[in-house]
């Protein structure tokens, strides 16, 4: 019973703790929490191998990138659709771009003010997980599962507590009783 009784708590606490991080990757791919830092999914494999796809990528807002930055770049004033390349050549007004997979550079140039900012980190693989979880079956599935076993298992603890409670004031009024019975 006891081995049972670890084995759920290391359940519960390894669930507890993916529940967490998967909700941190998607608060950090969705809100713009810090201002100038961004979190974007790359689910492409463009940048491969220095970007693998189902990266997340955080990108920092410059004033000023210089050629060989990698860069997050906005698609038709969207942020929610980007793209992440190489800065091969700088214009007056835009940047040439290139991912380091493709043998071309880019087809349109990419616009300074449509620059969100350049990679300074690259978490592999996570994409994919806050990609799912961003869908509807994925959410149920990775987010509102878990809730709910959390939630169950805490309500579990708190009726074991009561029972507890109440056998505990049960025996010390019973106990109590057989005292005074024993004392007449």
């Amino acid at each position: 019973m006891e081995i049972a009784k670890k084995i759920l708590k290391i359940s519960y606490t390894t669930i507890f703790i993916v529940f967490i991080l998967i909700a941190f990757f998607i608060t950090l791919t969705s809100l713009r929490i810090v201002q100038g830092y961004n979190f974007y999914v790359v689910m492409s494999g463009s940048m491969q191998p220095a970007i693998k796809t189902g990266s997340i990528v955080g990108v920092k807002q410059e004033d000023k990138y210089v050629q060989g930055d990698v860069i997050t770049v906005m698609v038709d004033n969207n942020p929610n659709n980007t793209y992440t390349h190489r800065i091969v050549e700088i214009n007056e007004d835009s940047y040439v771009t290139k991912g380091d997979a493709n043998e071309s550079n880019d087809a349109d140039s990419a616009f300074k003010e449509s620059v969100l900012g350049r990679v300074f980190a690259n978490i592999p693989l996570v994409g994919y997980i806050v990609n799912f979880a961003k869908q509807p079956t994925g959410f149920i599935v990775m987010v509102v599962v878990p809730a709910i076993l959390i939630i169950a298992l805490e309500l579990n603890n708190v009726k074991e507590s009561i029972i507890n409670m109440v056998n505990k004031k049960k025996d010390i009024k019973s106990s109590t009783t057989k005292d005074e019975k024993n004392q007449k």
